[in-house]
């Protein structure tokens, strides 16, 4: 049975994968960082050195959220 917490994650999910498409993102169900983010194209050089990284891994969905903008960011600024 589906309870109301995986409901709310479901639905972070998806706005999350709906705002970051250039991210795979995942629900890990066990352990202490469950939302993880993967990006679909490597970063280059320039953006690893701008401070891009192509894996996010935190504790909440939320979290998660503002680390991908700040992600989103750099691929903006740098190419």
């Amino acid at each position: 049975m589906i309870d109301d917490e995986q409901i709310r994650e479901c639905q972070q999910l998806y706005a999350l994968e709906v705002t970051h498409p250039a991210w795979r993102i995942t629900i890990r169900p066990h352990g202490p960082v469950r939302w993880w983010a993967t990006r679909y194209v490597p970063p280059t050089l320039a953006q690893i050195s701008a401070g891009m990284v192509a894996t996010v891994a935190r504790h909440t969905g939320e979290a998660l959220s503002s680390a991908l903008a700040h992600q989103d960011e750099i691929a903006q600024r740098v190419r």
